[in-house]
């Protein structure tokens, strides 16, 4: 099942990949930049997860975790943006800094991990047939 889940993440890469250069080659508007961005996040996340599906020490486990967690909150936030764009809604623009703000803030704890318990308190490697995998008590529970 493991080598199921890196051959899809490798395609996943892959994919986005070809949306970049497609997207790269368009002429610029506003959707075409959001999508850019998007894609970008999508693109980092997916190499986050593959990162942590080869990792095997700590170190690149943690970060697999900061690189996966980081751009997944932006990409999230850019695609909010681009379906307010898409459907021709206004948010407005105090909403669009609180979330902004939020996915700063996420992104912070994340990108600083290993030096508070709020993300983890304590992760370890466990090895299952020959996959290693990240064990992780969750802090503030």
């Amino acid at each position: 099942m493991q080598n199921l889940f890196i051959i899809l993440n490798y395609l996943s890469i892959l994919v986005m990949f070809v949306s970049l250069i497609i997207l790269v080659r368009q002429a610029a508007s506003q959707m075409q930049k959001l999508a850019l961005v998007v894609t970008f996040s999508l693109l980092s996340c997916c190499l986050g997860f593959l990162f942590n599906s080869e990792a095997l020490t700590i170190e690149e486990f943690i970060l697999s975790q900061k690189l996966k967690y980081a751009f997944i909150t932006f990409g999230m936030y850019y695609m909010l943006l681009f379906i307010m764009e898409y459907c021709h809604y206004r948010l407005s623009n105090v909403i669009r800094y609180l979330c902004l703000g939020l996915n700063l803030l996420v992104s912070f704890v994340v990108l600083t991990l290993e030096y508070h318990s709020l993300f983890y308190k304590t992760c370890w490697i466990v090895e299952n047939n020959g996959h290693f995998s990240l064990e992780k008590e969750y802090g503030l529970t």
